[in-house]
């Protein structure tokens, strides 16, 4: 009597005195192997499973989104937006704390989300085009992506400098 057993994209065949258990890649055929790391290969080198990154990120995500930093904090968030990336972008930020829309491309967030996680969690949201500054009321401090070198180096020079 034969058993058959589903894997990530194949069915494998198990004789009766073969167990499925953590090992099973053990107790298959030479053959059955290859194609099992020819899949596995395929899934995460050429990343052909790539649209559901999204998802199961979100899935991820979405049980450590507010993660405490200590005392809750204040952030503008403005956001010049190329795509249609507008509502994953509200989406992201509803998660990550209680939030109001200013004017359009300009929302204020209270979260106990740390500002680092914010821009990570906001970058993975929007596109290279998009471009997004997240200003910290509480304590100054300023994060942002897609600026452009030049702007980077414009905001570093105003921001902390000395007032004459």
């Amino acid at each position: 009597m034969w058993a058959t057993l589903a894997t990530p994209g194949m069915l494998l065949r198990l004789s009766p005195n073969m167990t499925a258990g953590p090992n099973i890649i053990d107790n298959i055929s030479l053959r059955a192997r290859m194609t099992y790391v020819a899949h596995l290969y395929k899934a995460c080198m050429k990343q052909h499973h790539r649209p559901l990154i999204p998802a199961l990120k979100d899935m991820h995500l979405s049980s450590i989104e507010a993660e405490p930093s200590g005392e809750p904090s204040n952030y503008l968030i403005i956001a010049k937006l190329t795509g249609t990336g507008e509502m994953q972008l509200i989406s992201a930020i509803n998660r990550l704390g209680k939030f109001a829309e200013i004017m359009p491309g300009v929302w204020a967030l209270r979260s106990s989300v740390k500002q680092a996680k914010l821009r990570e969690r906001l970058r993975q949201t929007v596109t290279s085009a998009d471009q997004v500054m997240i200003a910290n009321a509480s304590t100054g401090r300023l994060a942002w992506f897609n600026l452009g070198p030049e702007a980077d180096v414009h905001i570093r020079r105003v921001w902390d400098a000395e007032l004459d």
